[in-house]
């Protein structure tokens, strides 16, 4: 990350990390790595319930 992050931003991208709200492995991981929280989103979607078929990580 040391590494990555400098590099993105030289090409003028801004670095982001993105998991979901309950993944708190990927959340400490993004933490420790130098990123903070920006905002949080809720994923909605019509008939068929996003999840269907998935294990929800919990």
């Amino acid at each position: 990350m040391n590494a990555l992050c400098p590099d993105i931003a030289a090409r003028g991208h801004t670095p982001s990390w993105t998991c979901s709200t309950s993944n708190r492995p990927g959340r400490l991981l993004a933490w420790t790595a130098g990123f903070r929280p920006e905002r949080e989103y809720v994923h909605y979607a019509v008939g068929v319930p996003a999840a269907a078929g998935r294990q929800c990580a919990g």
